[in-house]
């Protein structure tokens, strides 16, 4: 699956990039604190309210990443405007006994992602409490256009081999030179920024990309 990625600038950033991405089965849309990495997005900066959002989405399927400092509290208020995953980050946990207790406070599935930095074996005593792990093709997440990070590959290989039936998505640098890679590596879901958003027909590059992993 390809899921278009948002970085939203502004709420009105978020509406364009919404209309503009209308052709995608779901979208992510990724949030950022500023206080769990360097970078920030709406509705952090500028500051807003995530029901301002719900008008916009139209019913459509949408997942969340939060890049956010206190991640329960903000997938909580996406929750409530329709969100159908959200992804939180291993690192952001103070506690990471409470990954134990996230589907059971939580009515979505849920992912858990990792920093390349981050060993596998930090992963493995929460892997069975999430629906599916999310791997970065960037070293330092919180913004779209950075080089790939090749140790991905391996990672998605080595997680692939341990849990066949774990999904895996991959998020970060995504583009035709390296999908069939990252795909032959073990991913099944593939989050993609820049490589849609900035092209001249997103449209085209989206079904691209989609014809690659499902060849």
């Amino acid at each position: 699956m390809i899921i278009p990625a948002i970085i939203p600038k502004s709420l009105d950033d978020l509406k364009e990039k919404l209309e503009l991405l209308s052709f995608a089965e779901t979208i992510q849309i990724d949030v950022v604190d500023g206080e769990f990495v360097k970078d920030v997005s709406w509705p952090y900066d500028p500051s807003g309210d995530v029901e301002e959002v719900r008008e916009y989405l139209g019913g459509r399927l949408f997942e969340v990443d939060l890049m956010v400092r206190d991640g329960l509290m903000a997938g909580t208020r996406w929750l409530k405007v329709g969100a159908s995953k959200l992804i939180f980050h291993l690192e952001s946990f103070v506690d990471r006994n409470e990954i134990f207790n996230l589907k059971a406070k939580l009515t979505c599935e849920i992912g858990l992602a990792l920093n390349n930095s981050t060993s596998l074996e930090e992963l493995y005593p929460y892997i069975d409490s999430v629906d599916f792990v999310q791997l970065m093709g960037i070293d330092e997440i919180g913004s779209q256009g950075q080089p790939f990070d090749v140790r991905v590959l391996e990672r998605i290989a080595t997680l692939r081999a341990l849990y066949p039936n774990q999904i895996l998505s991959v998020d970060g640098a995504v583009n035709e030179e390296n999908i069939l890679s990252l795909k032959n590596a073990g991913a099944d879901r593939f989050a993609v920024g820049s490589n849609i958003l900035k092209v001249t027909n997103p449209k085209a590059q989206y079904e691209k990309l989609l014809k690659i992993v499902s060849e």
